[in-house]
């Protein structure tokens, strides 16, 4: 009986731990990474501060759980991707990030951007942010490599500078959708990195 009771005080806890985290994502996409301190966030629940020092020890500890959750929640499955276009494999990679709609799941992607403005002035954070992204940088890398292959993208293109010029067109659209929403719609945003994509492929 004991293992039982153990499993769904796990469970609890597990549970407890995820709504801190989002209650966190939520108060970073509304107020800034600056904003989200252990005492606003208790103001928010309408608790002590017990419950973050308790599950989480230190505020760093914290975002560092905020930026896996993000990642886990916004960011595309890069292994789900299969499209037989090897381009257009690595074009629904990153696209996926564009395609995100509602409140909830752009709280996510606007907690990824406020911490990425500030982990380089922490180096223990921007650590934790570059192992996450070296989980998923290899996939992306692959397929570039593959699209190489098949003569798709030139040979003489280094496959790290096609990722990071990727990355930073689709940085700059999501940047653009939250500070001009209604200017950059899901499918403008969408037709925009397509044309900036396709730029950097060819």
């Amino acid at each position: 009986m004991a293992p039982v009771v153990s499993q769904k005080r796990s469970k609890l806890r597990e549970a407890k731990r995820d709504a801190l985290v989002e209650l966190a994502i939520e108060l970073i996409a509304e107020k800034g990474y600056q904003a989200c301190t252990f005492r606003a966030l208790a103001e928010r629940a309408g608790t002590s501060t017990a419950p973050f020092t308790y599950e989480f020890g230190s505020r760093r500890e914290m975002i560092e759980a905020v930026v896996r959750r993000s990642y886990e929640v916004a960011w595309p499955d890069v292994d789900k991707v299969v499209d037989p276009d090897p381009v257009e494999r690595l074009f629904e990679a990153f696209a996926g990030m564009i395609r995100i709609e509602g409140d909830r799941a752009m709280g996510f992607v606007r907690a990824i951007y406020e911490v990425y403005l500030h982990a380089p002035r922490d180096p223990e954070l921007l650590a934790t942010v570059q192992q996450i992204e070296d989980g998923i940088h290899p996939g992306y890398l692959a397929m570039v490599r593959d699209a190489q292959e098949e003569g798709r993208i030139p040979q003489g293109r280094d496959p790290e500078d096609v990722v990071d010029e990727i990355w930073a067109a689709l940085d700059g659209i999501n940047i653009a959708r939250f500070s001009y929403p209604e200017r950059f719609p899901q499918d403008r945003a969408e037709a925009l990195f397509r044309d900036m994509f396709e730029r950097i492929t060819s």
